[in-house]
C-alpha cells in the first residue's frame, strides 16, 4: 500500500485489522504527492492511499493513466487557511501573500476558500472547471493579494513569511503545527474524502473490497 510520509500513522492504525483478515500488507511510503501514482501505474505497489478523487482525476487526464478510487471512501480531511500574522480573516491587508498549493485540484480548493471569505472573486468557468491563479484577473482580486505557489508538504515552512497559507491540515500537523489553528475553512469535505486507490483490473477485486 502506498502511502504519503504523513499517512504512515494512519497505515500503523489499520495494519493489524488488515493482517487479522489474511492479508500480508506492507506500506511504501512516499515523500510528496506524485510518485504513489506513478508506482501505482507502474505496477510497483498494489494501491494507494493518500488522495482524494479530484486529485486523481487530475493526475489521470494529465497522465494518461485511468487509476480508479474504491468506494466507500474513508476519510475526509480538513482544508483549512493558517496564518501566524492574522488572527481573523477580517485582519487580512489588501496586498496580502497567500501560499497556494501548485497541483490544479488543491489549488482550486484554495482559491474557492478565498471566495467563499468574500476575499476574490472567481470567474465564470469555475461552474464547470477548476480555477487557477492565473485566472484571478485584477477585476476578481481587487485588494491586488498576490499569490505564491508551493508544493503541499512544504508550504508550512513558508507560513511566516506569508500573510496566509492554504492547504489540507494534515500537512500542518506533519509540520509539527496545530492543525486547528485554521482561521478559516473549506465546506466541501465530503467531494475531498481520500479513499484507496487502485489499477482498473483491481477495482473489484476482492482484496481491495476487503481493505476499503
Amino acid at each position: 500500500i502506498g502511502v504519503r510520509s504523513d499517512g504512515i500513522d494512519q497505515f500503523n492504525v489499520v495494519e493489524d485489522e488488515l493482517k487479522a483478515l489474511g492479508y500480508d500488507v506492507e506500506a511504501q511510503v512516499f515523500d510528496d504527492s506524485v510518485q504513489p501514482d506513478v508506482a501505482l501505474a507502474e505496477g510497483s505497489i498494489d494501491c494507494n492511499w493518500y488522495q482524494h478523487e479530484p486529485y486523481m482525476q487530475a493526475y489521470n487526464e494529465q497522465n494518461g493513466t485511468d487509476l480508479v478510487m474504491v468506494q466507500p471512501k474513508t476519510a475526509a480531511p480538513l482544508f483549512g487557511m493558517y496564518s501566524t500574522k492574522h488572527k481573523a480573516v477580517a485582519d487580512i491587508p489588501d496586498g496580502a501573500k497567500f501560499g497556494m498549493c501548485n497541483d490544479a485540484t488543491n489549488q482550486d480548493r484554495g482559491l474557492r476558500l478565498l471566495a467563499k471569505e468574500g476575499l476574490i472573486q472567481l470567474p465564470a468557468s469555475a461552474d464547470s472547471a477548476a480555477v487557477s491563479i492565473v485566472e484571478i484577473t485584477e477585476d476578481l482580486n481587487p485588494r491586488k493579494f498576490e499569490f505564491i505557489e508551493g508544493e503541499m508538504q512544504v508550504l508550512p515552512q513558508s507560513i511566516n513569511d506569508l500573510d496566509a497559507i492554504c492547504l489540507a491540515a494534515a500537512h500542518m500537523a506533519n509540520a509539527g503545527m496545530d492543525a486547528k489553528s485554521y482561521i478559516a475553512k473549506s465546506d466541501d469535505e465530503e467531494k475531498y474524502a481520500v479513499g484507496f486507490v487502485v489499477r482498473p483490473e483491481d477495482a473489484d477485486a476482492q482484496w481491495i473490497k476487503d481493505i476499503a
